[in-house]
């Protein structure tokens, strides 16, 4: 008997998409070029805990010659939540599995 499904996130969950990416360039006026040094640099660290989203946030704001209250968690969150929208079926799936005895869980580095 399954007792477990477990998800990853882009790819599975959720579409790879440019969408925070974009949205950084155009809040940002940076190129996704520019945006690499982020990508490639230290979001990496960010997401595995070894910067807080604070130094996060200071990193960016530095990085790119920004003003630090411009650089707000608010930009980021708003973004990532728009590129988080479901794979087609995938809402219907893990409802249905959340009405049997199966525990749903994701494991992802996104």
């Amino acid at each position: 008997m399954i007792k477990l499904v477990l998800f990853d996130a882009v790819g599975v969950l959720f579409p790879l998409n440019t969408t925070v990416g974009d949205d950084l360039a155009a809040a940002f006026n940076l190129t996704n070029e520019q945006l690499k040094q982020m990508w490639q640099g230290f979001y990496p660290d960010y997401t595995v805990g070894k910067l807080t989203t604070r130094e996060f946030l200071d990193l960016f704001a530095e990085t790119f010659d920004l003003p630090r209250k411009t650089v707000t968690e608010e930009v980021f969150v708003k973004s990532f939540l728009k590129a988080l929208e479901p794979m087609p079926g995938m809402q219907d799936l893990i409802q249905r599995l959340n009405q049997t005895n199966v525990t749903v869980a994701m494991l992802s580095d996104t």
